[in-house]
């Protein structure tokens, strides 16, 4: 986020695949929205650190198609992945480990009702809004 903006932009191939040169490219303003973006999908994931040469290799594949334009699927598909991972680390390790114990509860009233009361009349509705 912080040297993209700095650094110009060299890619003829893929600045002709849009219908610009890189002198139009160099006058766009380079978003933190776009850099993390573009981190996420070549990453593939939003929380961990990749050597060097995975993320050349990455970013190599995502303008390896012929005429030099983005292979949207390649970089669609590392997004989805980070997205992927960052939800299911959501609820394996945050935040959504609290929503298992409300749907376990759940789960338990429904089977059960008679000897389980919902996670509502636990007063586990107040207590998510802390965690």
């Amino acid at each position: 986020m912080c040297n993209a903006p700095k650094r110009p932009f060299t890619d003829e191939k893929l600045a002709a695949s849009v219908g610009l040169t890189c002198d139009d490219f160099n006058q766009l303003p380079v978003s933190i929205a776009a850099c993390n973006i573009v981190y996420d999908a070549l990453a593939e994931s939003r929380s961990g650190l990749i050597p060097y040469a995975d993320s050349d290799a990455r970013r190599a594949a995502f303008t390896a198609t012929e005429d030099g334009s983005l292979d949207q699927t390649k970089f669609k598909i590392g997004l989805a992945k980070s997205r992927f991972l960052v939800i299911v680390a959501w609820f394996v390790f945050g935040k959504g480990n609290f929503v298992w114990v409300l749907v376990i509860a759940q789960a338990l009233h429904d089977i059960r009702p008679d000897l389980f009361p919902t996670p509502k009349d636990l007063g586990l509705d107040k207590i998510g809004f802390f965690v």
